[in-house]
Order: C-alpha cells, then structure tokens, then sequence
C-alpha cells in the first residue's frame, strides 16, 4: 500500500521503489523529454489522473516498469523537473491549483527524480481546460 503523504525526500524513493510495482498511486517513468509534446501531454495526463484519485500519488522518473533504474535516463535533462517547471507544464491545461512538488535523488550513479501530487483539498475532481494534440 502506498502512503501519499507529500514526501520527496530519499526514504520516501526507496519505499516507492521497494513498494513491488505501479498502481493508481505511483507511477514509473523511464524518462521524459518536455522538448518532445507527446511526454509533456503524458506527463500531464498522468498528473491529473493522479490529483483526481484521492489522496494523490507520485510519478518516479529514471526508473523501469518494474522499478530498476533505467538506462534510457542517462541522457535525461533533469533541470525540467523542477516543481516549478511541472506545475506549469499541468496549469496548461487545467484551471486548478494544482501543485508537483519534486525532487532530485542521486543514489549509486543513477539519478532519480520523485513527483509527488496531491488532491485538491476540496476533493473536487480536475477537468482538462484546454485539449493537447500529440
């Protein structure tokens, strides 16, 4: 069972990766390229899914399905993943205030980048105000 609980700090990413697998509360990326428009709508389509399924979830991206570090990630700008960056990337598309926090793990030469997002404390769902095109 996944705890969503807004943290991003190095217990929280090996607890994840631990955790035996994706569900509605967790989600693998092996990477993302905002420069390319088809990871930005996935990211976002990802992104509200996860704010509409209380309490919220979290986006692990460098690793596999299965939860091993990715070799497809090595060449991953990770500057783009700055929780800044992200919810911008999600208020796009969605007129609420929904936040990605984010942060940045080195661990045995292989860098990692745990997402947390959480549900609005309304509990009010999050529809999609402008369409995206792949």
């Amino acid at each position: 069972m996944i705890v969503v609980d807004g943290r991003t700090d190095r217990e929280k990413l090996f607890e994840l990766l631990k955790s035996g697998g994706e569900c509605s509360e967790l989600d693998f990326k092996e990477t993302l390229d905002f420069s390319k428009k088809i990871d930005e709508l996935d990211f976002v389509k990802d992104a509200v899914s996860m704010c509409n399924h209380y309490p919220g979830g979290y986006i692990v991206i460098g690793v596999d399905d299965d939860g091993n570090p990715s070799a497809r990630s090595e060449d991953t700008n990770w500057v783009q993943f700055d929780g800044a960056v992200l919810t911008d990337k999600i208020r796009k598309y969605v007129q609420a205030p929904l936040t990605a926090i984010s942060q940045l793990h080195e661990v045995d030469g292989h860098t990692y980048c745990l997402v947390c997002l959480l549900s609005l404390e309304d509990g009010l769902l999050v529809p999609f105000s402008k369409l995206g095109q792949k």
